[in-house]
């Protein structure tokens, strides 16, 4: 059991592939706050471009969706409190006007990755939690339970998380930035 480890510069997806995109990547595409590694953001968005004018079919799940929703609300937060560590994200911030602003433009950054992803269930019934927790000394739960995921579903993950390169005993295809000095 070892993962296919594809790098973004040169993979060219099959017209038949199903594609699962990590948070990390819709955040390189979507999120509105900063404009970090405009290099990668560049790779991704020429893998999306490919994906797409293969038609192929990407997914996503609610727990994407969450944790791209999160991490925006926290990076607008630190913004916010410009180093105040004093203030408090649920106290001070939730429900400020900056907030319900930043929720909007979240809602519109989600709206735009789901007209281009298709809600997939993360089939928790049927997910072999001993599998996923297995996995946990080595990378994060919802790393493990994307491979448990994209497994069971015959995914392909797109990721910018070296994780997966790093702890490749498992049977995904995962395409990646990679870093030629690793």
């Amino acid at each position: 059991m070892a993962a296919s480890i594809r790098d973004v510069k040169t993979y060219s997806p099959d017209s038949d592939d199903l594609f699962f995109f990590d948070n990390n990547i819709w955040m390189y595409l979507y999120a509105f706050i900063g404009d970090y590694n405009s290099y990668k953001q560049k790779l991704y968005s020429g893998l999306l471009k490919r994906i797409r004018d293969r038609g192929c079919t990407i997914y996503t799940s609610s727990m994407i969706i969450s944790e791209f929703t999160n991490r925006c609300f926290r990076m607008d937060f630190d913004l916010w409190r410009a180093g105040d560590t004093e203030l408090q994200y649920k106290r001070d911030y939730v429900g400020t006007s900056r907030y319900k602003e930043t929720a909007e433009e979240i809602r519109d950054a989600t709206d735009r990755i789901l007209s281009i992803a298709d809600p997939i269930s993360d089939e928790f019934e049927s997910i072999e939690l001993d599998h996923v927790f297995e996995r946990t000394t080595e990378i994060d739960f919802n790393d493990s339970y994307y491979i448990e995921l994209a497994t069971e579903q015959d995914l392909v993950i797109v990721t910018d998380d070296q994780d997966f390169v790093k702890f490749d005993h498992h049977d995904c295809k995962v395409v990646t930035f990679i870093n030629p000095s690793f």
